[in-house]
């Protein structure tokens, strides 16, 4: 592992618990799991607890948070998930500043509880970004101090149900893993709805990977592992209050992969939520609002990544000078192109295409590999919604099904 720029994050990034820590002592850790949460049911402590009851060489750091502005329901239920927490988790062994070293009774279990409810609530535009931060700052602290004994640091939702083998695979050769998910039947419409929602993502990520682009992954529930080298390298989780996920694994897959992680799936409840501006929660509380949640047209239509596509395609072996000339690339996505405002990345990647010279397969390489820095995971997404918008009008669930049959 190089230690530098971990020491560099720990000095000048990471958050202040993570310099705040008065660790039980002869604390060796083998496996860390970060969960932050708001407004919270206990029952995702007590599932923890039935999973690995035997497992001391667990830490859990649980992030128990609330935004500043709160309104008052969720106050009352974010105060009483902390309340909750400190309930569950009774045995008490070491405590600093608004930090608690914590077990649960019969379990064996290391509970770190980060309480950023009472006194210190997160700002709300930084959100479950920076509880997230939060946690996985301490975990990579305690990974520097040598009472961690592990390269990731593991990072999901309240709501998840993690399988037996969670922890079993070995990861390695990559920046960060994504475990893949399924959703608990509960509710029939409720689960319908979060299906189509489901399958709109998933449908999202393949036609990528069909496009060719390096950034086909799924940050659904938020189910990571992230190697802590890599970690402090993109300087942690990004203060936002959604899509944290989605940003950090596009610089993850800028510095060393991202790759899935072969286990069973993560399983997800269906349920609705606003405590995120956006992401799962809110779309499908918007689609079961719906008298007909099949003919809601939230599915990118198929040609949007058609286009994508031989975009793609094409920018890999033309030269940047030549993009907006040649008659080869479609003229939806040059119009796309001029929209991410591209000049200075045709400025930056014109010297690196020649093809014609000496060490011509290297250069080009380099090419294709600084052209695949740029195009990332939000340029990609900011192209398909720019086709979306003006092109290629968005289809429901419906019209999508009829298109794969045809």
């Amino acid at each position: 592992m190089n230690f530098k720029p971990v020491q560099k994050y720990l000095d000048h990034y990471a958050e202040p618990e993570s310099s705040e820590l008065d660790c039980p002592s002869n604390s060796k850790f083998e496996r860390c799991l970060v969960i932050p949460a708001f407004a919270e049911s206990p029952n995702f402590i007590l599932r923890l607890i039935k999973a690995w009851p035997e497992d001391e060489q667990l830490l859990v750091i649980l992030v128990i948070n609330r935004p500043e502005p709160c309104s008052e329901p969720y106050l009352e239920q974010a105060s009483t998930c902390l309340e909750q927490a400190q309930h569950l988790l009774s045995r008490v062994e070491a405590v600093s500043k608004h930090l608690s070293w914590r077990k649960a009774v019969d379990c064996s279990i290391q509970f770190l509880l980060v309480d950023r409810c009472s006194a210190h609530p997160i700002p709300k535009d930084q959100g479950v970004g920076l509880a997230r931060k939060i946690g996985c700052d301490i975990a990579l602290q305690l990974h520097a101090t040598g009472q961690l004994n592990s390269q990731w640091v593991h990072t999901t939702d309240a709501d998840a149900h993690l399988p037996a083998n969670y922890f079993t695979p070995k990861l390695q050769d990559c920046s960060a893993g994504v475990y893949s998910h399924r959703y608990l039947k509960t509710d029939p419409e409720l689960y319908q709805v979060t299906q189509i929602y489901d399958l709109r993502n998933r449908a999202y990520r393949q036609q990528l990977d069909v496009a060719g682009s390096s950034y086909g992954f799924n940050p659904t529930g938020s189910l990571l592992a992230l190697n802590f080298s890599s970690y402090a390298q993109v300087r942690g989780f990004p203060k936002r209050a959604g899509g944290e996920d989605f940003y950090i694994l596009n610089k993850m897959q800028k510095n060393q992969g991202v790759s899935e992680i072969c286990s069973d799936p993560v399983e997800l409840e269906c349920r609705l939520s606003d405590r995120v501006p956006f992401g799962t929660g809110p779309a499908v509380s918007k689609l079961i609002a719906s008298t007909q949640p099949e003919k809601e047209e939230i599915f990118y239509h198929p040609k949007c990544f058609e286009v994508f596509a031989k975009g793609l395609t094409l920018l890999k072996c033309t030269h940047p000078a030549e993009w907006f000339r040649t008659k080869e690339i479609p003229e939806e996505f040059k119009e796309a192109l001029k929209n991410l405002n591209c000049e200075s990345a045709i400025t930056h990647l014109a010297p690196l295409y020649e093809k014609d010279e000496l060490e011509a397969a290297r250069k080009f390489q380099r090419y294709q590999y600084h052209l695949d820095l740029w195009f990332d995971a939000f340029l990609s997404l900011k192209t398909i919604h720019f086709l979306r918008d003006n092109y290629f009008s968005s289809i429901s669930h419906e019209e999508w099904l009829k298109i794969q049959s045809d």
